[in-house]
């Protein structure tokens, strides 16, 4: 049962990140290169664990992956791609001002 319910969470995580618009939707940047990502819930270490909003400075001129850390638990960004460990959230890329694609 708690395999189900583990696939269902992810499904629907999946789903809701992919409409931009639900739990760990990514959004802003356009006037800087700071970006939100929504809360939502992730099975951290397969433990359903609510995780809050968080804002994100990206780096300038580069491309940034944001994504749900599932071992750690926390919404983070780096620029050197996804893992096997983490829940991949958006690709955003920026100029040395603002994110020009998210």
């Amino acid at each position: 049962m708690k395999k189900l319910w583990l696939l269902v969470l992810l499904l629907l995580m999946t789903i809701t990140a992919a409409a931009q618009n639900g739990s760990f939707a990514a959004s802003g940047g356009s006037q800087s290169i700071y970006i939100n990502v929504n809360g939502g819930i992730a099975a951290v270490s397969t433990v359903p664990t609510l995780l809050a909003p968080k804002q994100l400075l990206l780096t300038a001129n580069t491309t940034n992956y944001v994504f749900v850390d599932l071992s750690a638990g926390a919404i983070s960004v780096n620029t050197t791609g996804f893992t096997s460990t983490v829940y991949p959230v958006a690709i955003a890329i920026t100029n040395a001002t603002q994110v020009t694609n998210l």
